[in-house]
Parts: structure tokens; C-alpha cells; sequence
């Protein structure tokens, strides 16, 4: 009997133990990764984040396209003329650009190519057909690519699926038509292209296997009582995935009254504010969250340490509540 109760006594702990956890990561000096993360299973996947431009939803019934933006990929549309002036734009455009297209950071839904959509039928970078169905691109873009090299860029269409596109140097040399079969990678939420390597990137975990992700994003930063498109590094949550900030906590590593705080689906709930920058990064120590997971479990997440761009290193603790 007393041999059965260690050995109780021992999978008690050895469960708390996996329940309950220090954990660090790395986005690499200058953040040049990215890390999926799931709440039961630790780090699913780091990955580099500055080998695409594009993201493009899987969902068929979706007309989402996200750039890098927080790697620095610049998108502007093209003001003086509609698909019919691919020829017209040359290197000289870049001098007389637009306000800069970027994703929200509030929901997946809405990539910097969906901004200036107007509701109806219209998608921002497209017009839905009534009759076919199908997502006709109806404007051209000006793109900085992650690797600093400018392309002009037609979303064509988005059928069963699969997106059609077209982008060259701003000359017109170095012409592309590519497809991309979205559809295909339904398992993830995006699937990426690499405008410079002329490439698919498939770069996701699957979708069920993580909750939140630590990159960099684009945001709209206040800034002398306005607010300046600004990269941050920090925190998104996956779809599904419900998070509820709790603040001036004078025990957050121990606070578990997660009742009491609203939970959001808005995905930079986490986000980057978690910290603030003294000369160094310093993190706010009266604060924590509450996830709660696609399988309705309740995690409390409490940050740690933050190195900044000379590691990417990020310290934080996890515990099931």
C-alpha cells in the first residue's frame, strides 16, 4: 500500500510538473523567426519569418491576402489608373506614393490587401462576380519585397480557391504568372509566397496544433497624440483561441480568478504592451492572461524576461488553471 501512494504521490507531481512551466524561446538577434506556440505542448515550430511576402488564406471562402509587414514589406496601391495601366507603372512611381497598406492587427480576417474594401461585392483588391463566383482583381499594387526589391503586383483572381497573380520589376522586366492553390493547404491558415525566390512557402504548423504565435507585426503605435504604422514584436492568438488580460495584479504568477475578466477573440489581446522600454526592456510586473484553448482550457500565461533584438530570447511561465 505505502508503494502505491509514492507512486500516486509521484504522477501528481510528475502532472503538475507538465502543466506547470517555465518556458523560453527565441525569435533569434533581430527576430528574424517566428514561434508557434500551443498552451499543452509547448513550442510547435520556429521558423524563419523573412522568407515571404504573402499570405494567403486557405479559406475558399475567404479573400484575405496579409504581407510581411513587420518584416518591412512596404504595399501601396496604384492610384493613377486601373489593371489596364500594368504598363505604365515604372521605377518613377516609387517617388509619388500613397499612405503605406498594412494588416490589422485586431483580426486575421483583414491583410493589408483587404483595407480599403468598401463592402457590398467589393474585397479591396477585388469585385465579386455574381454569376462565376469568383474574386476579379480590379487594382495594381506597388510592393517592397522582404528583401528590399520593389515589384509591381496584380492579385488577377481568386477561383476554387486558387489565386492567380502577376508581378514584375517596376520596368516590366522579370515578369511572373503564378498560382496559387490555397485550397490545397486547408490544414493551415495562410499559406506564404516569396515574390523575390518566386516560390510557395509553406511554412505553418497545422491550425489545431497551436494558440498563440510571438513575431513581428505591424501597429498603429500613439505617437504625440496620433498613431504611426509602427513594427512591434509580441503576441497573436490563433483562431478559436479566447484571451482575457488581467491588470494591477500584485501576485500574478499566483492570481487564478480568471471569472472576473472579459475574454476577447481579438487577436492582439496579448500583444506587445506587456513590456516597456528603459534602455532596456523592462516587463510590467502587475499583469498576466488567461487563455482559454480550442479545447476550452484555461491557461494563466505570466511573462518573465524580454532581451530585445540582440537575443529575440523571451522568458514566461504557463500554468493550467
Amino acid at each position: 500500500m505505502k508503494r502505491k501512494i509514492t507512486n500516486l504521490i509521484f504522477i501528481i507531481s510528475l502532472a503538475n510538473t507538465l502543466i506547470a512551466q517555465n518556458n523560453q524561446l527565441s525569435l533569434n538577434p533581430g527576430y528574424t523567426h517566428q514561434s508557434f506556440y500551443s498552451m499543452q505542448n509547448g513550442e510547435v515550430l520556429n521558423i524563419s519569418n523573412q522568407d515571404w511576402d504573402l499570405a494567403f488564406s486557405t479559406d475558399i471562402f475567404s479573400s484575405t491576402i496579409r504581407t510581411n509587414d513587420g518584416k518591412a514589406v512596404e504595399l501601396y496601391t496604384y492610384q493613377s489608373g486601373d489593371t489596364s495601366s500594368w504598363s505604365s507603372i515604372n521605377n518613377n512611381d516609387i517617388n509619388n506614393l500613397p499612405d503605406l497598406m498594412f494588416n490589422t492587427d485586431t483580426s486575421w480576417e483583414y491583410g493589408a490587401f483587404d483595407i480599403y474594401q468598401t463592402g457590398g461585392f467589393d474585397y479591396g483588391w477585388a469585385i465579386y462576380n455574381l454569376q462565376t463566383h469568383h474574386l476579379i482583381g480590379d487594382s495594381l499594387f506597388i510592393i517592397k519585397t522582404v528583401n528590399g526589391n520593389w515589384k509591381k503586383l496584380w492579385i488577377k483572381n481568386k477561383i476554387s480557391g486558387e489565386y492567380q497573380i502577376k508581378y514584375s520589376d517596376l520596368d516590366g522586366n522579370n515578369e511572373i504568372n503564378m498560382n496559387i492553390p490555397a485550397a490545397n493547404y486547408q490544414d493551415k491558415n495562410f499559406i506564404y509566397y516569396s515574390l523575390d525566390n518566386n516560390l510557395i512557402v509553406d511554412r505553418e504548423p497545422n491550425k489545431e496544433d497551436w494558440d498563440i504565435t510571438f513575431t513581428k507585426y505591424m501597429t498603429l503605435y500613439p505617437n504625440q497624440g496620433t498613431f504611426t504604422p509602427y513594427s512591434v514584436t509580441g503576441t497573436l492568438q490563433n483562431y478559436g483561441v479566447e484571451v482575457a488580460q488581467a491588470d494591477n495584479i500584485s501576485s500574478p504568477f499566483t492570481y487564478t480568478d480568471y471569472s472576473i475578466h472579459s475574454f476577447s477573440n481579438t487577436i492582439n489581446t496579448i500583444g506587445f504592451d506587456w513590456k516597456v522600454f528603459q534602455g532596456s526592456y523592462v516587463i510590467k510586473n502587475d499583469l498576466c492572461y488567461f487563455i482559454r484553448d480550442k479545447s476550452d482550457n484555461i491557461w494563466r500565461l505570466t511573462f518573465v524576461d524580454f532581451e530585445g533584438t540582440s537575443t529575440g530570447n523571451i522568458e514566461f511561465n504557463t500554468e493550467l488553471i
